[in-house]
């Protein structure tokens, strides 16, 4: 059965020590067998973008999931400097599967009714 999953985190665009010059700041997300990008941000040479949310959803196919970070940045053959804070993960059942789950919850507050009443 699948369901999905909300992938919260913060991130940042920043600069290292003695590197100069305007760069790009981008992280890509893998779940499994899904990949998924935030969007690209600027940050004018020795800046700091700020901190910032991003909420990624992913479609949960295996009771094991390898989660991975790539931080993607510019210019070419420098490495990109990318903090990463507060990962969190929240599994959603799909909506079938909320159904069937009410269903049986309604099915259980029934029963338990008529033996209230008998």
């Amino acid at each position: 059965m699948n369901s999905v999953a909300s992938i919260t985190f913060d991130w940042a665009g920043a600069q290292q020590y003695n590197f100069d010059g305007n760069t790009t700041e981008a992280w890509q997300v893998t779940l499994g067998n899904e990949t998924h990008s935030t969007p690209v941000v600027q940050n004018v040479s020795h800046g700091f973008t700020g901190w910032q949310q991003t909420t990624l959803s992913f479609v949960v196919t295996s009771a094991t999931e390898v989660l991975s970070f790539l931080a993607l940045g510019t210019p070419a053959d420098e490495p990109p400097f990318s903090p990463l804070d507060g990962v969190s993960i929240t599994e959603v059942p799909e909506p079938t599967s909320l159904a069937i789950m009410g269903t049986g919850l309604a099915v259980a507050g029934l029963l338990a009714r008529r033996r209230m009443k008998a």
